[in-house]
């Protein structure tokens, strides 16, 4: 479904940028943050981050002005190191607008905007995982999670363990 221009300007304000009076960073005023990510986001915020940029990227023109109407930039803060947001600015053309609130709109729905990319995602994960324990600790794995401990020496993960991975929150 496609919202119209009001419909997604009403979803937008929602979101729009604000900072403290005695903020001194970059500020984007007048621009709605669509998403944003930290140095300790896990991997389906990198995902979705990843997918709403290229997204909306797609869809900056080439002539516009004052910079593209999309972007994200990226602030340091003192207690997770640093934070990314994507902006998209309240004069951007009306498509970009409707595509960011119907970005907003389906996140408030369901967390998840590129399934295909979240599971491989999650899934180069767990094999990088995999690859960097030591025998000892994958024999744990196995052993925790009903699999013999000779697929320890594999480099393939097995079921009882991948099932253990996928249902931790280190995956997600």
């Amino acid at each position: 479904m496609t919202l119209s221009i009001e419909r997604a300007k009403e979803v937008l304000q929602g979101t729009a940028w604000e900072h403290q009076n005695d903020y001194g960073g970059y500020s984007p005023l007048g621009g709605y943050v669509i998403y944003s990510r930290n140095r300790d986001s896990q991997i389906l915020v990198n995902v979705n981050y990843a997918a709403i940029l290229e997204t909306l990227e797609r869809m900056n023109p080439t002539d516009h002005e004052n910079g593209a109407p999309a972007h994200d930039f990226r602030a340091s803060h003192w207690a997770v190191g640093w934070v990314e947001y994507i902006i998209v600015k309240n004069d951007a053309p009306n498509a970009m607008l409707i595509e960011a609130a119907e970005i907003v709109c389906a996140l408030a729905d369901y967390p998840v905007l590129d399934e295909m990319a979240y599971s491989d995602a999650q899934w180069d994960a767990m094999i990088d995982y995999w690859d960097s324990c030591s025998t000892s600790d994958r024999i744990d794995y196995c052993r925790d999670n009903g699999t013999s401990i000779f697929a320890a020496r594999s480099d393939i993960i097995p079921d009882g363990v991948r099932d253990a991975f996928l249902d931790s929150e280190m995956f997600n």
